[in-house]
């Protein structure tokens, strides 16, 4: 029987820009590491749980904001995990999973709040708009998905 992939959520959260692309700029999280730093908020779904009952909680876990979920895309993809990794992550999970399958929703900020990352899974964040995300992604399907669901969020 193949190894599982786990299963994530990756938050696309926006806030009204005039003049950007879409008109909207996205929030990007960094975790503390060398390699594909910038990301957008995501994480595991626990057992039981819906794609955007995870997106809430990974959000306020990290980021300690509040969100409000837009959508839920059709928009997925994945990635394998290298053997060292897949054996490393066994205390943590619990089980071997070969990688992540990533799903993506589209999500707003409640009002009044102060994002607050958690030091650990992050540690900053920055606005920025659709035109500034090629020097900050690295990875190329990555990249694609997230202008896919900002596109599709506009329509």
């Amino acid at each position: 029987m193949p190894m599982p992939y786990r299963q994530t959520v990756a938050a696309l959260i926006t806030r009204p820009k005039k003049g950007a692309k879409y008109n909207v700029e996205l929030l990007l999280a960094h975790k503390p590491r060398k390699n594909h730093a910038w990301g957008l908020p995501q994480g595991g779904t626990e057992r039981g749980e819906s794609y955007m009952q995870t997106a809430v909680r990974e959000v306020r876990e990290e980021l300690g904001i509040e969100i409000v979920i837009d959508k839920v895309t059709e928009i997925s993809d994945r990635y394998k995990w290298p053997w060292f990794f897949i054996q490393k992550m066994i205390p943590v999970y619990g089980r071997r999973f070969r990688g992540q399958q990533r799903r993506y929703v589209v999500a707003h900020m409640k009002p009044n709040q102060t994002i607050t990352p958690d030091q650990d899974e992050l540690d900053t964040f920055k606005w920025v708009t659709i035109d500034e995300l090629d020097d900050l992604i690295e990875s190329p399907v990555y990249l694609a998905n997230i202008k896919k669901v900002l596109a599709e969020a506009a329509e």
